[in-house]
């Protein structure tokens, strides 16, 4: 029983995900990454990748930004409802 509720938060929770993503507009970089990979060719990127990961350095600077912003806004609740000063 608890486990059918806990997995329909979930999918609620997935859903409303989905159609925030669906709503916002499409990468305004789509065009220019598609230039350089067009121009450098993929596999000159995929050895570039080898020696500085540009994907793992994206990803840990989402996750930095995001720890970040979560920090500041959960302060600023906290500091309207007067829990600290």
């Amino acid at each position: 029983m608890f486990t059918k509720i806990l997995n329909m938060f979930i999918d609620g929770l997935v859903d409303a995900v989905n159609l925030a993503v669906s709503i916002l507009p499409n990468s305004p970089f789509r065009d220019a990454i598609q230039s350089i990979q067009s121009r450098i060719g993929s596999e000159m990127l995929g050895y570039l990748n080898y020696f500085v990961p540009i994907s793992e350095m994206v990803s840990i600077l989402a996750v930095w930004v995001t720890s970040i912003m979560i920090y500041y806004l959960v302060s600023i609740i906290m500091r309207w409802a007067k829990v600290i000063s």
